[in-house]
């Protein structure tokens, strides 16, 4: 009878041992590569979406910026003009605030130092791809309209219906590149249709 009782519990136990196995490996069983094959793709996918928005986004906010920053420094050129009853002479080539008067007046020797109010402008020295701003300005003691007109275009390229202003502020884009074929995409302060944003 006990013989018999005891290879019931016996099977049963072993039965139970086999579901139990079974059960463990079925847990532990990991991704079939079918299955990583459809994530990776879904991934793929998803991130051919996403990036390039999110590069045309932050184009695009850099654009703002640069145009922010010409907007500030023409501002701050008229005030400084104001000031001083002059603006600064000839400059062509790349804008340094503290050169031009903007951040650093001119020493407590100069006659002129009472005029000064500055800074004029504070936290701009490259535009938001790290270039520096190019800016062409003249003095007209000095330099005429049509020769200012000529030291620009010869770096920025020929430029449709420019109009006569005192001092010309761009920056190369985000291919921070400028001159005939590369300048679409460069922000300034004459093109009043802001022809660059459709680039961005």
């Amino acid at each position: 009878m006990n013989t018999k009782a005891q290879r019931r519990r016996g099977r049963k136990n072993s039965f139970n041992s086999k579901l139990a196995f079974s059960l463990l490996a079925t847990k532990r069983r990991g991704f079939t590569l079918l299955e990583l094959m459809v994530v990776v793709a879904i991934i793929v996918i998803l991130a051919g979406i996403i990036l390039p928005n999110y590069a045309k986004r932050v184009d695009r906010a850099r654009m703002v910026r640069a145009e922010a920053d010409i907007s500030a420094l023409e501002t701050a050129i008229a005030m400084y003009a104001n000031d001083m009853g002059t603006y600064f002479g000839d400059v062509n080539g790349d804008i340094s605030p503290v050169e031009t008067g903007l951040v650093q007046g001119p020493p407590q020797s100069d006659p002129v130092y009472s005029k000064w109010n500055g800074p004029y402008v504070k936290g701009i020295s490259k535009d938001p791809w790290g270039e520096d701003y190019r800016f062409f300005g003249r003095n007209p003691a000095v330099t005429s309209q049509a020769q200012l007109e000529t030291n620009l275009q010869s770096e920025y390229g020929s430029i449709t219906n420019l109009p006569p202003l005192r001092y010309y502020i761009f920056s190369k884009g985000k291919n921070r590149k400028t001159g005939t074929g590369y300048n679409q995409d460069d922000i300034n302060n004459w093109d009043v249709n802001k022809t660059w944003e459709s680039l961005y």
